[in-house]
């Protein structure tokens, strides 16, 4: 029943993000999909080992909830080392035309100007996206500050997901919970 809820929800949460190709998003919207896409799948194994450990209701409740918080602050992180150069896959996300939070933040703040390139870039077949459109958008995230504030609205997405579990009476599972919290927040390419 777990499996088909949660492939339900991700195959929805995937749709919706296929679907996000046509519009810029509302953040709400995009924080929606990820906690359908991501944080469905995230908490997936989670609960299994959970049900499978004979784990109370009320804990298995709390894990569900903590993967909501982690599963979007992940896609988050997985969106901005994205733009980190030594990655392999660099830039795909720009290529695919993805509306990341960094994305539907950028669109908000800038000029009409920017906007219209902006959507003039993401809208272009992947094989038509150079080089210097993957620079024109960096440039523009980094002039309105959307990496720093994705960064920091996964920050508190893990925070909150950490203080869902402090109700969590097995001190095992908890410092686990935290460990992969940590490891959202803090991993690298």
């Amino acid at each position: 029943e777990l499996t088909t809820d949660t492939t339900l929800k991700t195959g929805l949460g995937q749709a919706l993000d296929m679907y996000f190709k046509n519009k810029i998003p509302k953040e709400s919207e995009y924080l929606k999909m990820t906690k359908l896409k991501t944080g469905a799948y995230l908490a997936l194994p989670m609960l299994g080992a959970a049900i499978i450990a004979g784990t109370n209701k009320k804990t298995l409740h709390l894990i569900k909830q903590y993967g909501e918080y982690i599963g979007p602050a992940y896609q988050i992180i997985d969106d901005i080392l994205d733009f980190d150069e030594k990655s392999k896959n660099f830039g795909s996300d720009i290529k695919e035309g993805k509306r990341t939070l960094m994305i539907i933040h950028c669109f908000s703040k800038c000029k009409k100007n920017e906007r219209l390139q902006l959507m003039k870039i993401l809208n272009k077949k992947r094989e038509k996206t150079a080089k210097l459109d993957i620079k024109y958008v960096i440039t523009l995230l980094e002039k309105y500050k959307s990496i720093d504030y994705s960064f920091n609205k996964a920050k508190l997405l893990v925070e909150k997901g950490k203080k869902v579990i402090n109700d969590i009476k097995n001190i095992t599972t908890k410092t686990y919970l935290n460990e992969i919290a940590d490891f959202v927040i803090n991993r690298k390419i």
